[in-house]
């Protein structure tokens, strides 16, 4: 099978290429081989791990977990600089996986760590921020059930965004009750005004 571009993002390595599309036979024939569970993209600087979780193969996750693949590694350079594998699921909404991650050492804790790229649009993103936005109901539900992603809920992004916010400029419904179900603030503002409507 020839892989399009969007399923391979360039710098990656054998084993990303396997990752990214969910391949497991081939991780574990690669990994036996000597391939490192850690090995990070040349040209975006995510992991393997980042990219089994973004492509939601909990099986992949497993593995290279079991690797010692580094849950709390962050993106290292490119558009999603600071983006940790917890991000990546819960962006594309693969609640199965971030319920995985989140029981990782450390990981409930990291339910509430923020992606920080300087110079983007907008920073100091949490996992649960980006389910929200997205309307991926389930994997907020589980990062919500996280002590760290219940404690988390009321946190604001740059311009002062919660979840909450996110959730209701978006008309996700779902993700509306499941925050109003954990006891998000409802009386809270953005900071900037209008600014903030993009």
């Amino acid at each position: 099978e020839t892989l399009g571009s969007e399923e391979l993002v360039q710098g990656s390595s054998p084993i990303i290429a396997a990752a990214t599309n969910g391949r497991a036979s081939v991780c574990r024939t690669l990994l036996r081989l000597g391939a490192a569970a850690n090995q990070v993209n040349s040209k975006g600087g995510g992991t393997v791990l980042m990219a089994a979780c973004k492509n939601g193969d909990l099986d992949v996750v497993k593995l290279l977990i079991n690797h010692r693949a580094a849950v709390g590694a962050k993106e290292t350079s490119g558009e999603f600089e600071g983006m940790t594998a917890l991000h990546w699921a819960s962006f594309d909404g693969h609640a199965e996986v971030v319920r995985f991650v989140l029981t990782q050492d450390g990981c409930e804790e990291r339910a509430t760590a923020c992606f920080t790229k300087d110079g983007q649009k907008r920073t100091h993103v949490t996992a649960l921020m980006l389910a929200m936005q997205f309307g991926h109901e389930q994997a907020a539900r589980a990062l919500l059930h996280s002590r760290g992603g219940s404690r988390g809920k009321d946190l604001r992004d740059s311009h002062g965004w919660t979840s909450l916010m996110l959730a209701c400029k978006n008309n996700h419904e779902g993700c509306v009750r499941a925050l109003l179900q954990a006891d998000a603030n409802l009386h809270c503002c953005s900071r900037r005004g209008s600014e903030d409507s993009g």
